[in-house]
């Protein structure tokens, strides 16, 4: 590897203090120099959760229909959903892509058990998706 001169350390020194004094005297104008952010982005919420059959019995195979919808202005990338039955995990599913206004479905089983059960989805569950409303990710269901 050969050695660098001086004058080149010199040249890079020199460019950086330009640099910096430049960065100093536009000061209030610097927010006006950087990229413009990017135009819009994705928001993904749960639009439904239905269940099948709509009166389960005890032991029967529930299938547990979330439907998540991309309601911002920019495409999402892939993600996963989760559905819980009374605060427990029953599955996470990977829902691919979303362009604006579109939908996926992810279809969830559970074993019906007796009693009052509150179903919750939640779309974007790892927090992987930088959307314009993070708080709108969960929707409830109860079924009685």
């Amino acid at each position: 590897m050969r050695a660098r001169s001086a004058p080149f350390h010199t040249f890079v020194l020199s460019l950086l203090a330009a640099v910096m004094a430049f960065a100093a005297a536009i000061g209030p104008w610097a927010p006006l120099l950087r990229p413009a952010a990017a135009a819009g982005s994705p928001d993904l919420t749960v639009e439904s959760i239905t269940i099948n059959p709509n009166d389960p019995s005890v032991g029967d195979a529930v299938s547990i229909v979330v439907q998540v919808k991309n309601i911002g202005n920019a495409p999402s990338p892939s993600c996963y959903v989760t559905a819980e039955i009374d605060g427990a995990i029953i599955d996470n599913q990977s829902i691919n892509g979303l362009q604006p206004g579109m939908t996926a479905t992810a279809v969830f089983s559970w074993p019906a058990t007796a009693g009052v059960h509150v179903i919750e989805a939640t779309a974007d569950s790892t927090d992987i998706v930088a959307e314009s409303n993070e708080t709108s990710n969960t929707a409830s269901y109860t079924l009685e």
